[in-house]
């Protein structure tokens, strides 16, 4: 009995050993072994941080002079510089030494290779973002930017800071993530960066409705498409203002016939409740408190920890700015400096247009274009699957761009996307160059540069400009172009080539003394380029009309107008529920609920009872209005109709046919649909909760780990009032600009400036930011006014 108990105890140990030692397969994932994880010395204990940073010198090859990094008692890192290929190793490391797991994958992520991480579950995202060319058109864009000597010097200084901070580490100093998922940091490269930018259009300018679009076209029939579908909302406040517009470089008069009139299984669906937008809007001195422009900027972006900003101060003898860098891209991205201050939002035009392919035979390896044979480009991807092997995959090319696959499968379908194609050779250090302007003329001349996504940069300096300018690489196109798929066996069905940089929409020191933009339409229908896409219909109408009766704007004010939690869709619709509802046929608690609603001002405060119950009726009234949408959604992939055209029809048509419910005897109005959709709710037996718990916030981490997120976020807003925020997207940034001398800034994001969970620095912003408060920016260039919390130390390695 003695020996089987040793037996059997050499046995547990030999086991326990075996775990500790070795990953663990669970399910398709595999988990690294826990035994390196616990390890007091290089597991997940190294990477708590002290409270108390040290001060520490540093000797690197490549330095021209002396540098320093400053920690404030924020974390934010203030660095010091003799010269501009100094400041960008620096900027590089310090980005490195924050968030080096969060450069990693989400690079690694879309270039195709997190099933090398995560295994066979990550394989077909990696495809999808292989199909689209990600990887393909990173490596364009490095090869356009060698022909910027320059530029490419710097990012290139960029990438030796952040391979510099790699080389010091042992494995035990390596980021949490990387020892949870069991891998090492790669090196650093320009194309890297590239990645980065890639990733950031995947965001921002992908999205596209062409198959709905056709899908609906080809059910509904013309009529009760355009019915249902028009390009804008009669109501709509412009980003530019009315005005001259250009002659264009092209012929407008040709109206596209080349769509395709056919059904399309979906290789996306758009949500109605999904968004990507932004604020930005600037007072001139006339409009102004202190006579100086007040520019304010907060980009709405998914909400994550580590977040997408980091804070960051530059400061060298060619420039001092102060702002958010994304963590990869060398450079202040939104911020400002002694002279100017700069922002933006994304332009909502579609850039991304699929064409119907006419293949010569069933092996796609040929193609039609005006009747003749062309040969497509094939191209084997191969995948490094972790606990697989190699994996392969077949990505079609074609003149039009790749094709896309549908469940494994090819399509007939091929992408036209600007963000595939080779940038301006400047795109690589435009933020440098825009960080070193100190003026209108020199700002515009450095946004030449720019191609992707398309933003709308706003624009405030201390000699009294305020401008919002346009700018990206737009593509010219024929009416209506773009709405839906494309003949691709017609070289007529190409875009036209793309707007010139300056016939693209801005305006300088309008007369009503301010700029603003809210990723509604760029123009009215003045502006002789057809452009379609998706845009925001009520923050921009909200904030023009707020600006417009503001008198002695202070920094204040624009915060102000940032936090605003008033929602027009609500104030438009609501008046016209509660006229039509029939109130002697309510129960006891459906009175109460429309009392409450009677009372209600149109805001989404945290602790709103009235607006949570306006989007429980809100959602049911829309989907028994669009019934046959909602069903025709089961079986095709068809676009929602904006709120907007429903909103319209409330006001103008209530005895309009959308109002019919399909599958019911009776004729429909508004009247009783309004009726029916109260009674639908089910106010009697709802449980409905103030609108910040209804509505949930979650910034949750990148690999959505529960323990590194912060959740149920208690904040006023909705996805359509200027406090932009839903489930998980909002105000990625908030910055305010006050042009005074010295200049005054103030901003804030949600998360911190530290990427490893076990620091205090990782989300320490959250609370604040979700209270409305925003942070003094110390912008001086003397470094002995920073409130010095440590200090790194670079010098030249002789």
């Amino acid at each position: 009995m003695r020996y089987f108990k040793l037996v059997i105890s050499l046995f547990l140990l030999i086991a326990t050993i075996y775990l500790l030692s070795n990953p663990l397969n669970v399910g398709e994932r595999s988990l690294p072994a826990i035994g390196d994880l616990i390890n007091p010395f290089s597991g997940f204990w190294a990477n708590a941080e002290k409270i108390e940073n040290e001060s520490d010198e540093f000797k690197a090859e490549g330095l021209k002079g002396n540098t320093s990094i400053k920690y404030d008692d924020r974390h934010v890192p203030h660095i010091f510089a003799e010269n501009l290929s100094d400041l960008m190793f620096a900027q590089g490391y310090a980005i490195a030494k924050e968030r080096l797991w969060q450069m990693d994958i989400t690079t690694r992520s879309i270039e195709g290779k997190t099933a090398e991480i995560l295994g066979e579950s990550a394989l077909s995202q990696d495809m999808t973002l292989r199909q689209k060319g990600m990887a393909r058109s990173a490596l364009l864009a490095v090869e356009s930017w060698k022909k910027n000597e320059r530029g490419y010097a710097l990012v290139e200084r960029f990438s030796d800071g952040i391979n510099y901070f790699i080389d010091q580490l042992d494995p035990a100093d390596y980021p949490l993530e990387f020892k949870l998922l069991g891998y090492e940091p790669q090196q650093w490269e320009p194309y890297r960066t590239a990645l980065f930018i890639k990733a950031m259009a995947i965001t921002l300018n992908s999205a596209n409705n062409d198959m709905a679009t056709t899908n609906a076209l080809e059910v509904l029939g013309e009529e009760k498409f355009y019915d249902l579908y028009p390009d804008r909302n009669k109501k709509q406040s412009p980003i530019i203002e009315k005005g001259n517009w250009p002659s264009p470089a092209v012929s407008m008069n040709e109206v596209i016939t080349n769509q395709i009139n056919e059904l399309f299984e979906s290789i996306q669906r758009d949500d109605h409740h999904i968004f990507v937008g932004s604020n930005n809007f600037a007072v001139g001195g006339g409009k102004s408190a202190s006579g100086h422009p007040v520019l304010a900027n907060d980009p709405h972006l998914k909400l994550t920890l580590p977040s997408i900003w980091i804070e960051m101060h530059l400061v060298c003898p060619e420039l001092n700015a102060y702002g958010v860098s994304l963590p990869g891209v060398p450079g202040i991205v939104i911020g400002f400096n002694e002279d100017i201050s700069w922002g933006q939002t994304n332009v909502g035009q579609d850039v991304l247009d699929f064409y119907k392919m006419k293949w010569v035979d069933d092996e796609k390896r040929q193609y039609y274009i005006d009747g003749e044979i062309k040969d497509a480009e094939i191209v084997i991807e191969k995948f490094d699957v972790k606990g697989v092997g190699e994996v392969l995959d077949t990505v079609i090319y074609t003149e039009w761009g790749p094709v896309m696959k549908e469940e494994g499968r090819q399509t007939d379908l091929a992408q036209r996307w600007v963000s595939l194609d080779a940038p301006e050779p400047g795109e690589v250090d435009v933020f440098v160059n825009i960080n070193q302007s100190k003026d209108f003329a020199s700002f515009r001349n450095a946004l030449r540069s720019f191609t992707a996504p398309a933003q709308n940069f706003i624009f405030s300096s201390k000699s009294g400009d305020i401008a919002l300018s346009v700018v990206g690489k737009l593509p010219i196109k024929s009416d209506q172009q773009g709405r839906f798929i494309q003949d691709g066996s017609l070289s007529s069905s190409a875009w036209k080539g793309f707007i010139p940089f300056d016939e693209l929409p801005m305006e300088l020191n309008p007369e009503r003394d301010f700029v603003a933009s809210a990723n509604q339409h760029s123009t009215d229908n003045g502006y002789p380029y057809y452009y379609n896409g998706g845009f925001e219909d009520y923050r921009g109408r909200y904030i023009n009309s707020k600006l417009e009766g503001m008198t002695k704007v202070s920094s204040a004010d624009l915060m102000n107008l940032q936090l605003d939690a008033y929602n027009l869709k609500a104030e438009e619709a609501l008046p016209i529920l509660l006229e039509e509802l029939e109130q002697t046929k309510l129960s006891a608690k459906e009175k109460e609920v429309v009392d409450r609603l009677d009372d209600w001002n149109y805001t989404y405060t945290s602790n709103s009872i009235g607006a949570s119950y306006f989007e429980e009726w809100w959602d049911v009234f829309y989907d028994m209005v669009f019934d046959e949408i909602v069903e025709l959604r089961k079986e095709i992939n068809v676009p929602y109709p904006e709120a907007f055209r429903l909103i319209e029809l409330m006001e103008e048509e209530p005895d309009h046919w959308v109002f019919d419910v399909e599958d019911t005897d009776e004729v429909e109005t508004l009247h009783s649909i309004v009726n029916q959709s109260l009674k639908k709710v089910g106010f009697d037996t709802l449980e409905v909760k103030a609108w910040s718990e209804s509505r949930n916030t979650e910034i949750n981490h990148l690999a959505n780990i529960p323990a590194f997120a912060s959740q149920k976020i208690s904040s006023p807003g909705h996805r359509n009032t200027p406090n932009a925020i839903s489930k998980y997207n909002g105000p990625s940034w908030r910055m305010v600009v006050e042009m005074t001398d010295p200049v005054k800034g103030y901003g804030i994001y949600p998360g911190g400036n530290s990427g490893n969970p076990g620091s205090q620095y990782y989300d320490n912003f959250v609370l604040d930011w979700a209270d409305g408060q925003y942070y003094e920016l110390n912008s001086s260039s003397d470094p002995d006014k920073i409130k010095l919390a440590y200090e790194l130390t670079f010098k030249p390695k002789k």
